[in-house]
């Protein structure tokens, strides 16, 4: 056959052999015995004009374990490197996240099997962990090494200022000698005084504060006399800070505190009045004595350290006895 076809039975899709005039006719199949008609198929046939294209085909990634590992891993990280120095303890985690996110972003880039995504975003979140807890911790860490080094900084000032008023009570020296004459320092005692309120009645106020100087004058001469005039109306008491205690010239404002500390009931003799509270007599040579106790007024704020200065004259002699009283032996009120 020089112009020979072939087409497939509508039946058994047998390939039939057939003469090109012979199309559109109906013949028997010779593989199925059916009635089938011959046809020439359309064969497409490509243009010379037209050049072959280029058919570009899009792989699809798949998810990358090591990236949702890496993203799980950052994602607790993140929960927990909120706690102060606890959350130093997610580091290691994260670092190990961050180590699963290279090893994915890698295999991402070189098989193209999996994509970017997750191992980016693991990579992110661990890092973002990392960088919070070292932040959060090393700044409270910071905090706890300032309030330990101001509490450090308070107790060497207390015990600088306790130190300090050590010293202050090593260096009082309650005994001064003038000449024959020794006068000693017996104690300071504070005292308050009160009293119903002239505007609120039934409500008792303090009314004043003073101190009570204790003296003992000592005749140490064994054939000298001595001629005593109080220190009341001489003597000076002023602090380190420049504040000067007015002295209190009327016994009667000290006698009844003195009397309830010291336990004394009833008027006070007249003999005992002069003794305690200022006067004029003599030192007798041997050991003669004579107690003396002056009054002070108290100012709002007073120092450390106070200086009470009385002047050798009210014995017969020359110079000023002076004494360096701490604050901190002063008796306190009952």
């Amino acid at each position: 056959m020089s112009n020979e076809a072939k087409c497939n039975c509508q039946f058994c899709n047998g390939h039939i052999a057939f003469d090109s005039a012979m199309a559109g006719q109906t013949v028997a199949c010779p593989h199925c015995g059916m009635e089938t008609k011959l046809f020439i198929p359309n064969v497409a046939k490509a243009s010379p004009s037209k050049p072959p294209q280029n058919v570009s085909i899009e792989i699809k990634r798949g998810v990358s374990p090591l990236g949702v590992a890496s993203l799980v891993l950052g994602i607790i990280a993140c929960v927990f490197c909120w706690i102060p120095l606890l959350g130093l303890l997610v580091i290691p985690l994260a670092l190990i996240g961050v180590l699963l996110a290279v090893v994915g972003i890698t295999m991402a880039g070189i098989n193209k099997k999996t994509g970017f995504a997750f191992p980016i975003s693991g990579a992110i979140t661990c890092l973002l962990s990392i960088i919070l807890a070292l932040a959060i911790s090393g700044g409270t860490a910071a905090l706890i090494q300032k309030a330990k080094k101001e509490s450090d900084a308070a107790s060497e000032k207390s015990e600088s200022d306790q130190t300090k008023a050590n010293k202050i009570s090593t260096k009082f020296q309650h005994q001064i000698k003038i000449g024959n004459v020794m006068v000693t320092v017996m104690r300071v005692d504070h005292y308050s005084t009160s009293a119903e309120s002239p505007t609120q009645h039934g409500l008792v106020v303090q009314t004043s504060n003073y101190l009570l100087v204790n003296l003992l004058a000592n005749n140490e001469s064994a054939d000298r006399i001595y001629d005593y005039s109080t220190w009341r109306n001489a003597a000076k008491l002023t602090d380190n800070k420049g504040n000067n205690f007015p002295r209190i010239i009327d016994w009667k404002k000290v006698v009844p505190t003195y009397e309830m500390r010291s336990g004394w009931t009833g008027d006070p003799p007249d003999d005992w009045t002069k003794a305690q509270f200022g006067q004029s007599t003599r030192l007798q040579p041997h050991g003669g004595q004579l107690e003396e106790m002056l009054g002070f007024d108290i100012p709002a704020s007073h120092g450390e350290i106070l200086y009470l200065e009385l002047p050798a004259e009210n014995i017969g002699g020359s110079g000023v006895f002076r004494f360096e009283i701490p604050a901190n032996i002063i008796v306190p009120p009952l």
